[in-house]
């Protein structure tokens, strides 16, 4: 079965922080780098700022030496937060509306998990639903049988660089 050929990724918040790229939409960069697979092999990036380690909006184009295809988009001046990844290839689609909705979708049916909770109660269960949960408690099984966990130091370095180079593409300065 193919697998992704186009990952397309968002990150929203109100939120004028520092260098926003690296200490928020990061974790959506490092997404978009398992699902495409391999490493980059093209950027572009476009962003917008007053404060040049304040971004206020940035747009990463992202080519994959796999063939696949990532655009990732951040806005730190927007209505609430919100994450979205749609994920396409293979016949298959996918969208993810963190935390609360997730779509398949084939040619043939649409497949709708929607997990909505009364007064936004789900934040309760954010470790469990944003994976944190089953992060540590691989990492902690990997240290004790002394297994190199899928989130390795390696793994990310390269999403680090893959985050430096966005910086670069989009006039901003570089992580030190």
């Amino acid at each position: 079965e193919a697998g992704v050929d186009l990952c397309v990724a968002g990150k929203f918040k109100d939120n004028q922080d520092e260098r926003g790229l690296l200490n928020d939409g990061i974790h959506l960069i490092d997404a978009m780098r398992w699902f495409c697979g391999g490493d980059f092999v093209e950027v572009e990036a476009y962003a917008a700022f007053s404060d040049p380690h304040k971004e206020k909006t940035l747009v990463a184009e992202v080519r994959f030496d796999t063939g696949a295809l990532g655009v990732f988009t951040m806005s730190r001046s927007a209505g609430q937060w919100m994450e979205v990844v749609e994920l396409h290839g293979g016949g298959r689609s996918a969208r993810i509306d963190f935390p609360s909705t997730f779509e398949f979708i084939t040619q043939s049916k649409v497949e709708v998990s929607d997990f909505k909770a009364k007064d936004w109660a789900w934040a309760i269960d954010v470790p469990w639903k944003g994976g944190f949960t089953q992060e540590l408690e691989h990492f902690f099984e990997c240290v004790r049988t002394r297994k190199e966990p899928l989130t390795s130091g390696r793994d990310a370095l390269k999403t680090h660089r893959l985050v430096n180079e966005i910086y670069r593409c989009a006039g901003l300065p570089l992580l030190d």
